[in-house]
C-alpha cells in the first residue's frame, strides 16, 4: 500500500509533500496552483484544502484562508491543526475573543499540543493588554495602566510573528483528513533564516509603534523613525515632529492595531513592509492598508518612509 501511495502523484500530478516543501520555502504562489489544480480534480480532499489554506494565508488572502479553515473546522472538529491554524489568523487580524475560542478548541482535541498552547498563551498575554487599554479609558491610572502594557509588549511584541500555524504530515495514505505535523510556516516572501529574522523583527518595529501611538506616548512613537524620515511633500522634518505631537497626543485615546503584515526585502539594510492599520480614536474609526519604507540603522530597523 505505501509503495502504491508514493506513485500516485507521479500519475495523477498531485503531492502533497511537494507542496509542503514549497510552502516551507517561500513558493506560496506555486503551492497555490497545485492545490487548486488538484481540488480541480478531486473537490473534497481534506488534505488540499488544508495545504490551500496555508498557501492563501501566505499568499495575504487571509479571508479565504480563514473561510477554508471554518469549513474545515466544522467537517472535522478534532482536528488540531485546523483550530490552531484558524485561532492563528483570528490573531492577525485582531479578533482576539475568536482566537482563543478556536486555540482552546485545538488544546482540548488534543491535549499536549504545545504549539497551540503556546499560541493561546500569547492570545491571552494580548487581551490582557486590551484589557488594560480599556481599564485606562475608564478612568484607572494611565501610567500604572500604559507600564503593565509595555511589560505585555516585551513578552510578545509581535502577536503575528509569535503565533505559530501547522502543516500536514506526508506519512500514511488516508486522506479522509488533514494529517498533522509541527512545521510553521514561512512567509512567502522569505526564503531564508536570515530573512524570516528580519521580517519577526519588522513585526515587531510595528507592533511598538502601534502600541506606541495607543499608549500616546510620543518619545516611544518617534523612536521607531529613522534620523533621515522623510515627510511627504515640503514637510521639514521638525514641522512633522509637532504635527506627529499632536497627533498622537490629542485624542482622549487611541487604539491603534497593525495586521496582515507582508515584508519584502530589498537589501541586507533595507526592506518594505505593506499592512492593515485599525485606527480608533474618540468616536473615529478607520481602516486603511498602509506602506512603510524601513532602515537598518546601527542594528535597528527604522522607517525611513511612509504612506
Amino acid at each position: 500500500m505505501l509503495a502504491l501511495v508514493v506513485s500516485l502523484p507521479a500519475v495523477a500530478g498531485w503531492n502533497p509533500a511537494a507542496v509542503r516543501h514549497d510552502l516551507t520555502s517561500g513558493e506560496a504562489v506555486q503551492a497555490l496552483q497545485a492545490t487548486h489544480a488538484r481540488l480541480a480534480d478531486q473537490a473534497d480532499d481534506p488534505q488540499a484544502q488544508f495545504l490551500q489554506a496555508m498557501a492563501l494565508a501566505d499568499t495575504g488572502d487571509t479571508s479565504g484562508a480563514v473561510a477554508l479553515y471554518r469549513t474545515l473546522s466544522k467537517k472535522y472538529p478534532q482536528r488540531a491543526r485546523v483550530w490552531n491554524n484558524l485561532g492563528v489568523l483570528y490573531a492577525r487580524q485582531g479578533r482576539l475573543a475568536e482566537a482563543r475560542q478556536a486555540l482552546s478548541h485545538a488544546v482540548a482535541s488534543e491535549p499536549g499540543y504545545a504549539t497551540a498552547e503556546t499560541n493561546l498563551g500569547d492570545v491571552y498575554v494580548a487581551l490582557a493588554s486590551d484589557a488594560y487599554r480599556r481599564a485606562r479609558q475608564q478612568g484607572a491610572d494611565a501610567d500604572t495602566m500604559n507600564a503593565r502594557r509595555r511589560a505585555l509588549a516585551r513578552l510578545v511584541p509581535s502577536l503575528p510573528s509569535a503565533a505559530k500555524t501547522d502543516a500536514v504530515a506526508s506519512s500514511g495514505s488516508d486522506t479522509s483528513a488533514p494529517h498533522t505535523a509541527d512545521s510553521a510556516a514561512k512567509k512567502t516572501t522569505s526564503s531564508s533564516a536570515s530573512d524570516q529574522a528580519m521580517d519577526r523583527t519588522i513585526d515587531g518595529v510595528l507592533s511598538r509603534w502601534a502600541n506606541a501611538w495607543s499608549d500616546q506616548d510620543v518619545a516611544a512613537y518617534l523612536s521607531v523613525y529613522s534620523n533621515d524620515y522623510q515627510p511627504s511633500g515640503d514637510t521639514t522634518r521638525a514641522q512633522w515632529i509637532r504635527r506627529q505631537r499632536v497627533r498622537v497626543t490629542q485624542p482622549k485615546s487611541v487604539n491603534v492595531r497593525v495586521s496582515d503584515i507582508q515584508v519584502t526585502k530589498d537589501s541586507a539594510d533595507r526592506a518594505q513592509a505593506t499592512f492593515h492599520e485599525h485606527y480608533q480614536a474618540a468616536g473615529h474609526e478607520r481602516e486603511a492598508t498602509r506602506h512603510m519604507v524601513f532602515v537598518r540603522e546601527d542594528g535597528n530597523w527604522r522607517i525611513r518612509r511612509e504612506s
